[in-house]
Order: C-alpha cells, then sequence, then structure tokens
C-alpha cells in the first residue's frame, strides 16, 4: 500500500477514538479489535492491518503473518502517562512537586530515546521474519497530511475547549516526531 487509493476500504485496527477518525479521513475501515484478539484477527482476513509500532509487531508475532508494514508516518502513538487531578498537584508540597518535575523530564527523555533504540530492535527483527516496510513518497505524504489537517484541527478544538492546552501539545507532539523520526 503505497497510495490513498490502495488504503480506501482495508480494515484496519484503530487503538483510539482519534486514530479512527484518522484512519476513517484516509478511506480505511477502522474497527475496533481488543489486541488479544488481534493476531487471529488479522491471520483470518478480518482486517486487514492494524496501527501499531515496530515492537509491539514483533511481541504480538504479526510480523510473522503480515507481509507489508509503513513506516515513518505516525498514525498513532502510545505514550505512558501518570494523571492527577489540579488540587491533588497543588496539595503537595513544592519540593516534591519539584522533585516530580525533575524526574518527569528525564522520564520522558528516557522513554522517547529507549523507545527508539526498541523500534531499531524490531526493525532488523521484522525484516529477518520477512516482512517488507516502506515509506511514503513526499508527494503522497502531502496527500494524507491535507485529508488529515481537519481531523488535528478537531482535536486540537475539542481539547482547547475543554480547558486543555490543545495547541501547545500537539506542537510539542509534532516537534518530538520530526526530531524522532525513522
Amino acid at each position: 500500500m503505497t497510495t490513498l487509493e490502495e488504503l480506501k476500504g482495508l480494515k484496519i485496527r484503530y487503538p483510539s477514538v482519534t486514530t479512527k477518525l484518522a484512519l476513517e479521513a484516509l478511506g480505511a475501515t477502522a474497527i475496533s479489535i481488543p489486541p488479544p484478539e488481534l493476531f487471529n484477527a488479522i491471520n483470518t482476513g478480518i482486517l486487514d492491518g492494524t496501527c501499531a509500532s515496530p515492537g509491539y509487531l514483533v511481541l504480538s508475532k504479526l510480523c510473522e503473518i503480515m507481509k507489508y508494514s509503513l513506516t515513518g508516518y505516525p498514525i498513532s502513538l502510545g505514550a505512558n502517562i501518570v494523571l492527577m487531578t489540579q488540587k491533588t498537584w497543588d496539595s503537595l508540597p513544592k519540593d516534591v512537586q519539584a522533585i516530580m518535575k525533575e524526574l518527569n523530564a528525564k522520564a520522558k527523555s528516557d522513554y522517547i530515546e529507549e523507545g527508539k533504540r526498541q523500534d531499531e530492535i524490531a526493525a532488523k527483527q521484522i525484516k529477518a521474519a520477512g516482512m517488507e516496510t516502506y515509506g511514503l513518497f513526499p508527494e503522497e505524504l502531502k496527500r494524507w497530511e491535507k485529508l488529515l489537517q481537519p481531523v488535528i484541527d478537531q482535536w486540537i478544538s475539542d481539547t482547547e475547549k475543554a480547558g486543555l492546552p490543545g495547541k501547545k501539545a500537539f506542537e510539542i507532539a509534532r516537534s518530538l516526531v520530526e526530531k524522532y523520526k525513522r
């Protein structure tokens, strides 16, 4: 699959509502399947593909049954986060807040670097399993980005309406994608 036309109608598993909207904007049929059922869904043809990291393709053994992998364009990225209410945060002593901010900055950097390292290892394992990986040509990537822009705009708007810094979050995410792109 190297064009939007080839993606049209393919049944792709999505891990989040935003990813669902992105896949639909690109012409795919987005389907929700729990992770434990993913291998069988792809192996039996219920699904044509999934959005997953290289590491997950190896861990789940999907690289053994799938033939192709599109790389270099993150439709879906995961994150590990810790949440608390503003009231709980405000109740913490200032020195504890400072320590948490410092550790969070280090953890974020370490998480990204380790994820990149693991993806590089997984990419070698994927290739060894016989899975062909490819990226989009620049002109095709522009077509995808044009179709995805309304989804991005809607996410930013919804996030801002909820009182959260959607635009800033998106800008940070985009800068990290650019920095760590494969």
